[in-house]
């Protein structure tokens, strides 16, 4: 019974920081907002958040449709311009995380 109040607890969390992203006009608002939301709320808390894994498998699977659907030829050729920098700036992330 307390997998399914906590499971709960977090889609209303993570439903929460969707909106709140949304609202807010953040870029990638169901991904980052959710994400941020139950992060957060688990730091604060100290206690790690669950939710069943077959649903999270099924909404990735949505996302990944929906990023994949608004991905278009002028988004890859603005991706193609952009890859020396972000080539460099994974490299120094990498390097600066060791």
């Amino acid at each position: 019974m307390h997998f399914a109040i906590t499971g709960l607890q977090t889609f209303l969390l993570a439903a929460s920081g969707g909106l709140l992203f949304y609202w807010l006009q953040i870029p990638l608002a169901w991904m980052l907002g959710p994400l941020c939301a139950v992060v957060t709320w688990s730091q604060v808390r100290k206690q790690p958040q669950h939710f069943p894994i077959s649903v999270r498998n099924t909404a990735l699977i949505v996302l990944g449709y929906l990023i994949g659907k608004a991905f278009t030829v002028s988004a890859a050729a603005q991706i193609a311009a952009q890859l020396p920098v972000m080539l460099i700036v994974t490299a120094l992330i990498v390097l600066m995380s060791m």
